[in-house]
């Protein structure tokens, strides 16, 4: 297993990924100061987020579909890790695009850009 998202789980010889990326963004609220200094005040949480890209060879064309099922439902989800690392996130964007389709219309590639933020529950 490389990772788990919800119930779709990504393994390396099934539904795997090529890039992983991790971004972290910090806020600052700038204040002009006498002479043209500014200060910067940080505001707010800090925002992390995940972007998993890949090609789908000769899977089914419904690999990722439990992903997008709840994405739908707009509900955090857990991204989990094989190094034990999990996180609640939700889905921002969900990228695909299809080609080399047979007689059938079925697809036999499908590459895939699944774009993720951390969700901080805070139940107060």
């Amino acid at each position: 297993m490389l990772a788990m998202i919800g119930d779709t789980v990504f393994e390396i010889n099934k539904t795997s990924f090529q890039k992983f990326s991790e971004e972290f963004e910090y806020t600052y609220n700038d204040h002009n100061k006498v002479r043209n200094f500014t200060h910067q005040t940080p505001i707010g949480q800090y925002k992390q987020s995940f972007s998993l890209s890949g090609r789908l060879i000769l899977r089914p064309n419904n690999s990722l579909e439990s992903i997008e099922n709840d994405a739908k439902l707009k509900v955090p989800m857990v991204l989990a890790f094989l190094n034990g690392k999990c996180y609640w996130v939700i889905v921002k964007k969900i990228s695909k695009q299809k080609e080399r389709f047979l007689n059938t219309g079925e697809h036999l590639v499908e590459d895939f850009t699944i774009e993720l933020e951390r969700y901080f529950y805070d139940p107060i």
